[in-house]
């Protein structure tokens, strides 16, 4: 673990480098998604297709250490994907993003 310092200036400690798979449908709260993460110093691979997620799951599923993904995707939704990251043992997020949410963060 690294000693990392927050935008508050408090110090805290989390794991970096690690490899996430970031899956959802909306590019604007991928890309808000994606740019956190890599502000945690995180390895970010992202995609809009909930089906092209499985694909680089099963082909490779040591590749991620942290799937996060929406829950409402138009091919295979979010509970569906989480099972499948489940019974291959890989810690599964739930995104939680909303326009609300994108629009406070870009504002500041």
């Amino acid at each position: 673990m690294e000693l990392v310092s927050t935008e508050e200036g408090r110090t805290e400690q989390f794991p970096v480098g690690m490899r996430v798979l970031a899956v959802v449908n909306n590019p604007t709260c991928l890309g808000t998604l994606e740019e956190l993460l890599l502000r945690c110093k995180y390895h970010v691979t992202k995609t809009t297709e909930s089906k092209k997620a499985l694909e680089m799951l099963r082909e490779n599923s040591n590749m991620f250490d942290l799937v996060i993904t929406d829950v409402e995707m138009p091919d295979i939704d979010g509970f569906e994907l989480l099972e499948i990251g489940r019974a291959m043992d890989l810690p599964v997020i739930k995104e939680c993003l909303t326009r609300e949410n994108v629009a406070s963060h870009l504002q500041k």
